[in-house]
């Protein structure tokens, strides 16, 4: 019989703070970015990005509870 297990180890933990999915950062020469949808138009917006993981990243600064990100597939 073939057994599988999955472990999930926390080195850190944040608390109150904004995450996105990472599929919401874009990154080109002038630094990382999301964009807002505002009023269902995509508007770039810079932001700083803290602690990442690979599903998720945490915003320090750029956006405020409620914003609503575009993203990629």
């Amino acid at each position: 019989p073939t057994r599988r297990s999955s472990d999930l180890i926390v080195s850190s933990y944040v608390e109150n703070t904004l995450v996105v999915p990472i599929d919401a950062i874009f990154t080109d020469t002038s630094g990382k970015y999301v964009y807002l949808m505002k009023a269902d138009t995509r508007v770039r917006q810079p932001v700083t990005i803290g602690i990442t993981t690979n599903a998720s990243a945490e915003i320090t600064d750029g956006l405020v509870e409620g914003d609503e990100v575009y993203v990629k597939n």
